[in-house]
């Protein structure tokens, strides 16, 4: 289900946030307020609600941004170059891969083989549409490639883009500067920071991005508004007052670093048995495989 969160216009811009799946991704509407064009930022799930507020807003959508290359912020990304194919894909080409596999981690690709089934096809496509409200569709190549310093224009709009990465290898953070306006993606989430336990994050260098992070918002205007990929808009002021891994970024090592070391571990050899038994499907799936396996077991016996 959809839920809307609070409009907050600003004088030469328009911004709309909708949550746009299961997972509580909000998608948000850039707009310029003067020459009526938009981007949409992570497109994460079903578009109709963010259409439907360009519509009522008399947006004209160009652009599709997108701050890190997860599955819950790419998903609505094929509906919405459907719905409107002149409009040009943004992302970061560390994401690439991970976009190319579906939002899914890369080492997972070998799923793919699964996917590719009768069955496998239905499992994802019941999947996708209770988490992300719609059948997963592979999302279209991207136009343009974003790097750290790079400005998008959005109408009269100037968009910077700063490279964030630590919960996803091509993560990026958006500043519209003149109006105060900053898109962080799962980087920064009022008052928490995005997960470094998944295949292409880093916890190190998430901690050199809550470090420039840090330093970027203190140089920014304290009233300026911060808006994440979970959680409702914040103030700059509010995160650097209250969330704990910007007033001492050391905490993220403990919390973060240290303490999803366990998980990686772990995390590895529950992959490696993955694979075994992805190994023996193969082997049994094969016309050959059964007849291969059969006389292993009898030379063993």
């Amino acid at each position: 289900m959809v839920q809307k969160t609070d409009t907050r216009p600003r004088e030469a811009a328009i911004v709309e946030s909708v949550r746009t799946n299961s997972f509580g991704t909000f998608g948000h509407l850039l707009g310029c307020a003067e020459t009526f064009e938009a981007a949409v930022i992570d497109p994460g799930g079903p578009i109709a609600s963010l259409l439907e507020k360009a519509k009522q807003t008399n947006l004209t959508i160009n652009k599709i941004l997108i701050t890190h290359e997860h599955l819950d912020h790419i998903a609505g990304v094929a509906a919405l170059k459907q719905a409107l194919p002149a409009a040009e894909i943004y992302i970061h080409p560390a994401g690439v891969p991970m976009y190319h596999a579906k939002g899914v981690p890369v080492p997972f690709a070998e799923w793919e083989s699964l996917w590719s089934s009768w069955m496998g096809r239905r499992i994802v496509d019941s999947v996708s549409s209770t988490l992300l409200g719609a059948p997963y569709e592979q999302p279209n190549e991207p136009d343009h490639m974003l790097q750290g310093g790079d400005t998008v224009t959005v109408g009269s709009l100037s968009v910077r883009v700063s490279e964030t990465p630590g919960h996803a290898a091509g993560a990026v953070s958006l500043f519209v500067d003149q109006e105060g306006l900053i898109f962080t993606g799962d980087t920064v989430m009022g008052g928490v920071v995005g997960r470094t336990d998944l295949p292409g994050a880093s916890g190190f260098d998430m901690f050199s991005s809550l470090k420039h992070l840090t330093s970027e918002f203190e140089n920014a205007c304290k009233d300026a508004t911060l808006y994440t990929g979970h959680a409702p808009p914040t103030l700059v002021s509010t995160e650097l007052s209250r969330n704990i891994y910007l007033n001492n970024t050391l905490r993220f090592v403990p919390t973060h670093i240290l303490g999803n070391a366990l998980f990686v571990v772990l995390l590895w050899f529950a992959w490696s048995g993955f694979k075994q038994t992805l190994s023996l499907f193969r082997k049994l799936s094969h016309p050959q495989g059964k007849d291969r396996v059969k006389l292993v077991e009898k030379k063993t016996k």
